[in-house]
This record gives C-alpha cells, sequence and structure tokens, in this order.
C-alpha cells in the first residue's frame, strides 16, 4: 500500500470518467467542485503514505497489526475526504465524482468544437490534393477518399455527447479550471 494516497485520487478521477452525469451542470456547482478539489489536492499532499505492511517478515500478529493499522488508516482517509465533500455541499465523494466526470466531458465536448473547424479543413485539403494528383489511380483514390471519410465520421463521434448547458457552465469557468488543471 505503499504510496496509497496519490493513486487512490487517480483511481477516483478514472472513475469519474465512467460515472454517470448526477445533474446539469452550472456555476456554482462548478465552483463549488473547484473548491473541494482545490481542498482535497492540499489534504492529499499532507498525508503520509500508507505504509505497506511487511508479510512474513515477523510473526503473524505483528503483521496483522500492521494490516488493520494500514486498514485504518485508509478508513481514516476514506472519511475526511467524505467530510471534505460534504463541506462542499456534496451528498458524498461519489457526487463529487460525478460532478467531476461532468466537467471533464464537458471540458473535451468543448475543446472538440473548437478543434473540429480546423480537423475538417485539414481533412478537406487532403480529399483536395487526393483529387487533383494526377499520379494517383483512381482505385486509389477511392481508397483513400473512403478512408479520410471514416476519419470525418471519427471526428464527429469522439466527443462525448454532452448537454449543452454542461458546456455552457464548463465555458464560463474555464479559466479557473485551466488554472486548476495546469498545476
Amino acid at each position: 500500500m505503499k504510496g496509497f494516497t496519490k493513486p487512490l485520487l487517480m483511481l477516483a478521477l478514472f472513475l469519474a470518467l465512467l460515472a454517470a452525469p448526477a445533474h446539469a451542470l452550472d456555476g456554482d456547482t462548478i465552483d463549488r467542485w473547484l473548491a473541494a478539489t482545490q481542498e482535497l489536492n492540499e489534504w492529499s499532499a499532507q498525508q503520509p503514505e500508507v505504509q505497506e505492511p511487511a508479510m512474513g517478515a515477523q510473526d503473524d500478529e505483528a503483521s496483522m497489526a500492521e494490516v488493520r493499522q494500514a486498514i485504518e488508516e485508509v478508513a481514516r482517509m476514506e472519511q475526511e475526504v467524505e467530510e471534505i465533500a460534504a463541506r462542499h455541499g456534496f451528498d458524498s465523494s461519489h457526487e463529487l465524482t460525478e460532478i467531476g466526470s461532468q466537467i471533464f466531458n464537458a471540458r473535451h465536448a468543448l475543446e472538440m468544437e473548437r478543434r473540429l473547424p480546423e480537423m475538417e479543413r485539414e481533412l478537406d485539403e487532403s480529399l483536395q490534393r487526393i483529387e487533383d494528383d494526377p499520379d494517383m489511380p483512381a482505385e486509389q483514390k477511392a481508397t483513400m477518399r473512403d478512408a479520410l471519410e471514416q476519419q470525418r465520421e471519427m471526428l464527429h463521434n469522439v466527443a462525448p455527447d454532452v448537454p449543452e448547458q454542461d458546456v455552457e457552465a464548463v465555458r464560463s469557468r474555464e479559466d479557473e479550471l485551466e488554472a486548476l488543471f495546469s498545476n
């Protein structure tokens, strides 16, 4: 369990990506999530690493005492995370994680919205170069055209289906979110 604190938080963020949205985002919810996440980051930095019990190196009773101590430390940490979530108006760390998922998905959708016109332009230019190439056989042009059109279709399917209200809420807090994620 050595180094357990940081992997626990990384797992929570990963699970956030899989969580279903709880409700539509708004500025207040994002502000509370930002504050809770900032507090969790500060709290995490202050946590001692949970030491892995030395199994087999000592007698069974001493090993079991180390295991109990590690379990108690993890339980204490889980309780503190729940308290941080509650201080910021969330019912649980699970709800905090769900909101995080919505924010990540909306940020991704917003980024794709911004990048899509440039990617479309690049695909159009590639298609035009293929069409204009006098040395390329028609069969090869057709194959390349099909491949580029598949790429175009994938571009439109890569962004998660995010409610517009979530995207707008994230758009209104972009600077704050960027500041948090860039640290």
